[in-house]
């Protein structure tokens, strides 16, 4: 999956599914993703499966999203 292209996953079906199943640490990492999808396809990141969390926080231009960055991902 890691070569695949973000914006051609389906991470709501695999969140559902992973969440149904009882692995809450598949759903979580999915909502990451999930995260990451949304910041790419809004143009605030460009996506790339080698890139760091660090990587995308220095991409963040709007100090309210590079708040929330640091806050829910960086903590992890």
């Amino acid at each position: 999956m890691e070569e695949t292209h973000i914006e051609q996953i389906d991470l709501t079906q695999l969140i559902k599914d992973s969440v149904a199943t009882g692995n809450y640490r598949n759903a979580v990492r999915y909502l990451y993703l999930d995260a990451l999808k949304w910041l790419s396809a809004n143009q605030k990141i460009e996506w790339d499966f080698q890139k760091t969390n660090s990587d995308y926080y220095r991409e963040l231009d709007e100090p309210i999203l590079k708040e929330r960055f640091k806050e829910n991902i960086l903590s992890l």
